[in-house]
């Protein structure tokens, strides 16, 4: 590494990047006498290293190990697995090394555009407040398979991964004028879906398996995208309802820095959030297997017309 510093000019960066290291879980040192003082603390106690938001999360869900996924559906979505040993992820950010614990391979997924698109629909597009998304998201719940016909593709905001492509764009195929607003909206939220089930194809093709998958974030709270996003994935989720993951994985390190427990593994094992298990619906698994091989297909044919639009776009 020091020669790429020196290659930028910066050799000196070696001597002023940290010289210590301490891992997540970790402790760092007592807390200062004059922090303490100040949150009204009589003893000193001790601090430990954390680590990246999402990436503690982990802990909190207890899919430290190889096999597991740590969901988040919020304004964008991330997937988190990790890996025993380096392979090719290609299209996927990582595998980061001893990113959370030693000896495993961090590999990070996610979707741009995710929540951020249905109140983008139904805000700026539908004129709805929150009671009458709500009520959509319900219209939707309640017969989701109103979107047979249509085809959405979700890169409102480009795509993180599988594809990498910041220059692919949203698109709505397949509309009549008998078409309603919750059939659009219902469209959508399969395009999120379909959007997540490809990440989980493509990852089972690089060869990660992904076993046991713990949802949490905004996603819990729209009952539509819950479920169309467990059809598409088309095994059962551990959904947790009520915790911040990150604060509970925050807490895991902790308790594995004080020695609670033996490593941070033990402390997931032991601190991991509650949740409920929520099966796919068998006939709506069947429809978006069926559908993944067009979503698939439709982003190909369409990606030189979503490229030209990104580039004028950019120069408008």
């Amino acid at each position: 590494m020091p020669e790429v510093y020196e290659a930028f000019g910066i050799a000196d960066l070696t001597e002023r990047l940290p010289q210590r290291i301490v891992p997540v879980g970790g402790v760092i040192a007592p807390m200062r006498a004059a922090m303490a003082a100040e949150l009204g603390l009589e003893n000193r106690p001790i601090v430990a290293q954390g680590g990246i938001d999402a990436h503690i999360g982990i802990l909190g869900a207890d899919t430290i190990e190889p096999g597991g996924m740590l969901f988040i559906g919020g304004t964008s979505i991330v997937q988190l697995v990790q890996l025993a040993e380096e392979s090719d992820v290609s299209g996927f950010w990582g595998p980061y090394p001893n990113a959370l614990n030693d000896g495993r391979w961090l590999v990070e997924c996610g979707q741009v555009a995710a929540g951020s698109m249905l109140n983008w629909l139904a805000g700026e597009m539908f004129g709805l407040d929150a009671a009458g998304h709500a009520a959509l998201i319900a219209e939707v719940a309640a017969n989701p398979s109103r979107s047979e016909g249509l085809l959405a593709l979700d890169y409102m905001m480009g795509n993180r991964t599988p594809y990498r492509d910041a220059a692919l764009r949203g698109a709505l195929m397949g509309l009549t004028l008998g078409h309603t607003r919750a059939d659009v909206y219902a469209a959508s939220i399969d395009s999120i879906a379909l959007g997540s089930a490809n990440v989980l194809s493509v990852l089972k093709a690089r060869g990660v398996a992904v076993d046991r998958v713990m949802m949490a974030g905004g996603i819990v709270k729209n009952a539509a995208w819950l479920q169309a996003t467990v059809d598409a994935i088309g095994q059962p989720v551990q959904v947790a309802r009520e915790d911040n993951l990150s604060l509970v994985g925050t807490a895991a390190a902790a308790a594995a820095a004080i020695g609670a427990f033996p490593d941070l593994r033990a402390a997931a094992a032991a601190c991991v959030a509650p949740s409920k298990e929520l099966l796919p619906d068998p006939a709506r698994a069947e429809w978006f297997q069926k559908m993944l091989p067009l979503y698939q297909d439709a982003t190909e044919r369409l990606r030189p017309v979503l490229h030209q639009l990104a580039s004028r776009q950019r120069e408008a």
